[in-house]
């Protein structure tokens, strides 16, 4: 997607919370490696309709990408979670972690997939991660290379973040950030410190004031100087009866005083949704037009079109413009990037959707417009298994036991526990959700094995399903 110049930087701020890809699930390496695998895309909303039991829910074990090169999808690269309990997630929700046990990442090597890496989690008893470690793999060993470790007050908010580097067999810690919060659990402070001559030393803060409803009015951040908390910037909040943002404000402290920078005005519809958005700079002692956002929506309270002008010359001037579709279950299925051209809007970006019945990504398509047609970028696979969150069952009646060898190259041996004897159904799917594989037999309570043999299938990942009247478990094989 083309990126805004500095020129228009102020406007980012103004989508910043509408929109984003949940590239933060991703380590730092993953995501410099290949940025274009990272670009903006739209926050989705949790849709109403839910396929959950009460007891059987989905969480996400695999993710691969793969480029279009020279006419054909080239596979690039892919991870693996795995979890224990409980837990589980998906990467639909930008503010959600998964919260895996192990998540290990690979590349494609002409014809095999090459492990490069692993997070590995520690969780407390309320399953916050208070321990991520990331290790490389180098010389046929795991090696230590990032380390995160967080604290958690009783009312499980985060108190402290350590961020460390692994330097000569041991950690060091190169940044901390503390948090306060008030009674009602919101955040009031945060202060972040830097490794500075061996030491940790104060670096910025930020502070946070509410009103009386709670809403945010107020945002300062400092940075340290001779001992001393020297204030940076702030941002004002304003809301209107309803408890909507309508006019934020942006200040610099210069010499002593606050000075106003640019501002965002915002207009409702009778839903209560962002109509227009405004933003003004501010320069010589007035306030001056510098962009305007304006947003429509479907009958169900979708946003159908984002649409930026640029305040130019006098007059406003389409910028660019996000276009949106949805299912009938109000999942975002498609949306494109125009931008203004001449006389017209000209197609430039198009991201495509597919779901599960959890409502979680199965695939994630992105094109560019070339030459009058549509031309394939890069596309995202999804892979989960299902799982008992413990809402209402307890222990499972089916056992997933040892996968040998995985990955593997021919065949592959999937070892079970029963509880009670069952008609079990055996299932194995490609990345895409395709049935692939499928049979039933009578197993009576005890250990059993499957042989699968996969000889004639393309090198890729699998997901394997065992089902019975009582329960059911699933996993995910690798084929080389």
């Amino acid at each position: 997607m083309k990126k805004l110049t500095t020129l228009f930087a102020l406007n980012i701020i103004a989508i910043h919370g509408l929109f984003a890809q949940p590239s933060n699930f991703f380590p730092k390496h993953f995501r410099e490696r290949q940025p274009h695998h990272f670009e903006p895309a739209p926050r989705l909303s949790t849709p109403a309709v839910s396929h959950k039991t009460d007891a059987i829910n989905s969480r996400i074990i695999a993710f691969s990408v793969e480029d279009w090169t020279g006419g054909q999808w080239i596979k690039s690269d892919s991870h693996f979670l795995t979890y224990s309990g409980n837990r589980g997630g998906d990467y639909n929700s930008e503010s959600i972690s998964p919260k895996f046990d192990s998540r290990s990442y690979y590349e494609w090597n002409s014809s095999s997939w090459t492990i490069v890496g692993k997070d590995v989690n520690t969780f407390d008893n309320n399953n916050n991660i208070t321990e991520t470690i990331y290790m490389v793999w180098s010389g046929g060993a795991w090696e230590n290379s990032t380390r995160t470790v967080s604290t958690f007050d009783a009312n499980n908010n985060l108190v402290e973040e350590l961020y460390q580097y692994w330097v000569a067999g041991l950690w060091e810690t190169q940044n901390k950030y503390t948090y306060t919060y008030s009674a009602n659990n919101k955040i009031t402070q945060l202060i972040e410190y830097s490794l500075s001559g061996g030491v940790l030393t104060e670096d910025n803060k930020t502070e946070y004031q509410y009103n009386s409803s709670g809403h945010l009015i107020n945002i300062t951040s400092y940075y340290w100087s001779g001992g001393f908390w020297e204030p940076v910037s702030k941002r004002e909040f304003i809301y209107n009866n309803n408890n909507n943002l309508i006019l934020e404000i942006f200040f610099n402290y210069n010499f002593g005083l606050w000075d106003s920078t640019y501002k965002r005005v915002l207009n409702y519809n009778s839903q209560n949704k962002v109509d227009t958005e405004n933003v003004y700079v501010y320069n010589s002692g007035t306030w001056k037009d510098n962009s305007r956002y304006t947003y429509t929506y479907d009958a169900n309270g979708n946003i159908t079109t984002l649409t930026l002008e640029l305040y130019v010359s006098g007059s406003f001037k389409f910028y660019y413009r996000y276009a949106y579709q949805y299912d009938t279950y109000n999942r975002l299925i498609q949306y494109n990037y125009y931008e203004w051209v001449g006389s017209s809007w000209q197609n430039v970006t198009r991201y495509s959707y597919t779901y599960n019945n959890y409502n979680q990504f199965l695939t994630t398509l992105t094109q560019s417009w070339v030459s009058g047609s549509w031309q394939n970028n890069y596309r995202q696979f999804y892979y989960y298994e299902l799982y008992e969150d413990g809402t209402a069952l307890h222990d499972p009646v089916i056992t997933s036991g040892a996968v040998y060898p995985n990955p593997f190259r021919q065949n592959t041996v999937i070892d079970f526990t029963l509880k009670t004897s069952d008609n079990i159904t055996f299932t194995v799917s490609d990345i895409q959700g395709k049935t692939i594989f499928t049979q039933t037999g009578y197993y009576p309570a005890g250990q059993h094995s499957l042989l699968w043999e996969a000889n004639d299938l393309p090198p890729g990942v699998y997901v394997y399903q065992l089902a019975g009247r009582h329960g059911i478990t699933t996993g995910k094989l690798l084929k080389e």
